[in-house]
């Protein structure tokens, strides 16, 4: 699988895209720009390879509003993506000077982020970042993916990204554990509790494998309960 690091944005861009999109950002960055654990980490080059279709992020190439947390400080209302190819969280500003900053925020304090409705923490030993859904003793964890493939058809060669692919993982009593689909889903519970989870799984057509995120949330609270 390839990867692609990029740490210079062209001066000419900037100067180009400023105009583009300096009205999208909302963050208030003259008061904060001096703030070292926000603005801390390696320029990010958002120009796109002409030979690379797709793109790299969690859901599509448009910043969200979202807000990071390091170090115990939350900061809100930044220009956020989530490049889920190279594992970085991406941050858009406006310096003071009026010019159009790109970065990949520095992984060394970042603890956790939101983009949308969607939570993200950062697994200090492994330095993973997952996708976490609740907030109880029983959590769901996602780390996503993507691959980068090469096709050749009717004389046209190109790489391209894949669909995001993700990795699924329940928490219990503060241990991650994978599944894959129902049946090892649910053998990670006690064998007297399996029988009312399959059967509130099989009533809402729960499928662990492509359940939405609200149909887990309501999966992992109903399994909380039956484990009390």
């Amino acid at each position: 699988m390839l990867k692609f690091k990029f740490y210079i944005i062209i001066p000419l861009l900037f100067c180009f895209s400023k105009i583009l999109i300096a009205q999208k950002i909302t963050n208030n960055i003259a008061s904060e720009y001096v703030n070292a654990q926000l603005y801390n980490g390696e320029l990010y080059n958002l120009v796109k390879q002409n030979n690379i279709k797709g793109h790299q992020f969690f859901a599509d190439e448009e910043f969200v509003e979202g807000e990071v947390k390091i170090k115990g400080v939350v900061y809100n209302n930044l220009e956020l993506n989530y490049d889920i190819f190279n594992q970085k969280l991406v941050l858009r500003y406006i310096t003071p000077n009026g010019s159009v900053m790109v970065i990949a925020v520095s992984k060394a304090w970042l603890e956790e982020f939101t983009l949308k409705n969607n939570r993200f923490i950062l697994d200090n030993e492994s330095k993973v970042i997952y996708q976490i859904i609740g907030t109880c003793t029983v959590r769901i964890f996602y780390q996503w993916k993507k691959s980068l493939a090469f096709r050749s058809n009717l004389g046209e060669s190109f790489y391209y990204y894949s669909a995001p692919q993700r990795e699924s993982f329940i928490e219990k009593n503060g241990n991650k554990i994978r599944y894959t689909d129902n049946r090892s889903f649910l053998s990670l519970f006690k064998k007297e509790d399996r029988i009312a989870i399959k059967k509130f799984m099989k009533n809402k057509k729960i499928n662990v494998k492509k359940a939405s995120d609200e149909s887990m949330l309501l999966l992992i609270h109903f399994c909380g309960n039956s484990e009390k």
